[in-house]
């Protein structure tokens, strides 16, 4: 599954843009450009997720849909067929019933009692609130319905929980917090349970074995590595070993790094950089097909930057990974532009397959530049001026 073409219409701060990948595509430009918002658009296209979503963009849903546009539609062509998201404005009246759905399902989670008679009180003082025409106006106002070519046959609505609305169920959340709940809870709690979603964990590095995977922190902890399977941490260790970014290294494992010589260091007390590779090698499953990297620089001392970069180009050359990274970090710019930075090999992969996508808003509208290495190379200084924010 790659990425031949990408169309987005409406999404967030982005009115318009078409793009032509190729396997390796870096994204660069000013700040607030629609960099990340790229990103986010091809991850909500192909790996649409509700719970995801939420937890993503919880308490501004609405905030998806630019506010110069009505909805938001983002095309996404394969090699053999097309996605597609939509999302638009539902009418209000249209998702009170859901609405109540949702928020009584979100109570559910942490509520022990099942008393039907406090239940059905709860739901009568819900539903006479749920009358008002202005709170009606603003759950319509504060919801986004979601039309995916991955959901079979239907679409879903989701709803942001604003200090307005949660201000007109003060006397529903009040009783819920009296008569529903069987234990003492902190009096912000029911609060905090609609506008943070914290029940909706992260998905673990195990359990991350999706076609696309997006990587908005690449540092990998100590604690991750200890929730790391016996094979994900060989795995760790072959990569490693193969790309010698560690001398005589003789055994990565789940509490230390242990040296041909015998001696060994904790990964705690292992550099960021180190970190940030490791966590590159550990996110990335065998069923990868498209990774999304989000400034890949943070964290990471130049000198481990080249290093990242060869683990990139390895990946994407050796198992056919489609890569898209934003970055703000003008040594990326040189190690993929510069003759000699890299193997011949990496080189000439990169002067096929590198792609620089610069971005740049113009009024309303964002403007795009798509450049091989060559062109890319030509344009370096005007490239890194946008890095620093010009």
């Amino acid at each position: 599954m790659k990425i031949q073409e990408i169309e987005i219409v409406g999404f967030k701060g982005i009115t318009k843009l078409d793009l032509h990948p190729k396997q390796i595509n870096l994204i660069v430009g000013k700040n607030n450009t629609g960099k990340t918002s790229i990103l986010e658009a091809i991850n909500s296209t192909l790996g649409v997720n509700a719970i995801d979503m939420k937890r993503r963009y919880d308490p501004h849903i609405s905030s998806l849909i630019n506010v110069n546009t009505k909805e938001s539609k983002i095309v996404i062509k394969l090699e053999r067929e097309a996605k597609y998201l939509l999302l638009t404005k539902p009418e209000p009246t249209d998702v009170i019933l859901e609405f109540k759905k949702d928020l009584i399902n979100r109570i559910k989670e942490f509520a022990r009692s099942s008393d039907k008679d406090n239940w059905k009180v709860a739901e009568d003082i819900l539903d006479k609130i749920l009358t008002k025409e202005g709170l009606i106006h603003e759950i319509g106002k504060e919801s986004i319905k979601i039309e995916s070519s991955e959901i079979e046959n239907k679409t879903f609505n989701l709803f942001s929980y604003t200090p307005s609305i949660i201000k007109e169920l003060e006397p529903f959340m009040e009783y819920v917090t009296k008569e529903i709940f069987s234990r003492r809870i902190p009096p912000r709690f029911m609060e905090s349970m609609l506008t943070r979603m914290h029940f909706l964990r992260r998905p673990s590095i195990e359990k991350s074995e999706n076609s696309v995977v997006l990587i908005d922190e690449l540092r990998m902890d100590e604690e991750d590595v200890f929730s790391s399977s016996k094979k994900k941490i060989d795995d760790i260790q072959t990569y490693l070993q193969d790309g010698r970014f560690i001398e005589n290294l003789k055994r990565f494992d789940f509490d230390k790094i242990l040296f041909e010589d015998g001696s060994e260091i904790p990964y705690s007390f292992m550099g960021d950089g180190f970190k940030c590779l490791v966590g590159l090698i550990s996110r990335i499953s065998p069923k990868a097909n498209i990774v999304l990297l989000e400034e890949p620089e943070n964290h990471m001392h130049p000198a481990y930057i080249k290093d990242l970069i060869r683990q990139i180009v390895k990946f994407s050359k050796m198992d056919n990974i489609q890569f898209f990274i934003t970055t703000h970090n003008s040594d990326i710019l040189d190690i993929v532009t510069t003759e000699g930075e890299l193997e011949p090999d990496y080189e000439n992969y990169l002067s096929q397959q590198l792609n620089v996508i610069r971005l740049e808003c113009s009024d309303k509208d964002t403007i795009s530049y798509e450049l091989s290495r060559e062109e890319a190379r030509e344009e370096l200084g005007e490239l890194k001026l946008d890095l620093r924010g010009r």
